[in-house]
């Protein structure tokens, strides 16, 4: 963390225990939209294989 970063905490009262959560939602949020995204793909790629398979 650079000193500028810490300063301006200092001033502006936020502690960094709430960044810290604050930045587990966010990537909590992340995987679980990278795990729908996998899923969805896995699921196309299923049916396409499927669909080839009764041409």
């Amino acid at each position: 963390m650079s000193a500028t970063s810490c300063i301006s905490r200092e001033l502006s009262g936020s502690s960094g225990a709430a960044s810290m959560r604050w930045d587990e939602a966010r990537l909590q949020t992340a995987k679980e939209v990278r795990g729908k995204e996998k899923e969805a793909r896995s699921k196309e790629k299923a049916r396409e294989k499927a669909e080839s398979k009764e041409k």
